[in-house]
């Protein structure tokens, strides 16, 4: 049993498989593959087309972010630089002075002004920690977006060659179809198996045509055997008639009584 369906379902699928090959071979479905196929590279060459752009514009957003970054950085270590001066020329007066560096230190911890200069340069130094953080990964996007727009650029080109290509294959092949459809076209006709069926009609016609003229034949010898017949009985009548005709005139069968009176005769 199951071999029977196994035998029957690849008939179907022998069937099928068949009127599939015929349809691909379609001028007319092998130009709409080709379309397809082509719009399908076409679209991913535009949708990578638009994710580069993105991506790029988020590259130029990475460049703008570090740009900002180094001016900022570069701003913070100026402020230090002004504060660490500051706090500098409050240290030289006590320098001068031949005090040791412990000293110094106690002086300048009892120094307001060296106070504020020694905070705001520590508020500084954390904002130059953030800032160069920041950049760092700043610099790691606008890297890794540059990468990515360079590698979607290369895709898109990809893409788009091949749609290029398919174009181009396209048209090759449907030249070729074309071709081979006339050269098959031209060998059915030498072989006669062309599809100008006028042969085909015109010898059907001289079928008919002979085919009337037998009938009519056959139907003019049966009248002409039926009127033979006929005559023949007639001939045949007509001489039986004729014998005994003359039959009868070979034998006596007497006078028939004549109903008028002779006449009279004298006797001698």
């Amino acid at each position: 049993m199951r071999r029977w369906f196994r035998a029957i379902w690849r008939m179907i699928s022998g069937v099928f498989g068949s009127a599939a090959s015929n349809l691909e071979a379609n001028e007319h479905v092998m130009s709409a593959t080709f379309d397809e196929s082509i719009e399908k590279r076409e679209e991913r060459a535009r949708k990578i087309q638009k994710a580069t752009g993105e991506i790029s514009a988020l590259h130029k957003k990475a460049v703008v972010k570090a740009k900002g970054l180094k001016d900022e950085i570069a701003t913070i270590e100026k402020r230090m630089e002004a504060a660490k001066l500051s706090m500098q020329k409050l240290i030289d007066p006590q320098k001068a002075l031949g005090k040791g560096p412990e000293e110094i230190k106690a002086a300048m911890a009892a120094n307001p002004e060296f106070a504020r200069h020694q905070g705001a340069f520590n508020d500084l130094a954390a904002q130059l920690g953030r800032k160069k953080k920041d950049l760092a990964t700043a610099e790691a996007d606008e890297q890794k977006y540059k990468q990515s727009v360079e590698t979607l650029k290369n895709d898109t080109l990809a893409a788009q060659r091949a749609a290029s290509q398919l174009k181009d294959e396209k048209a090759d092949r449907m030249a070729a179809v074309q071709v081979a459809k006339h050269r098959k076209d031209a060998a059915s006709i030498r072989t006669g198996l062309g599809e100008d069926t006028a042969d085909q009609d015109l010898a059907r016609l001289r079928e008919a045509s002979d085919r009337i003229v037998a009938e009519a034949e056959i139907a003019e010898e049966l009248s002409d055997v039926n009127s033979s017949k006929q005559m023949q009985e007639y001939d045949q009548i007509a001489d039986s008639s004729a014998s005994t005709s003359q039959l009868d005139d070979l034998l006596d069968f007497g006078t028939e009584a004549s109903t008028e009176k002779a006449p009279a005769q004298l006797p001698e």
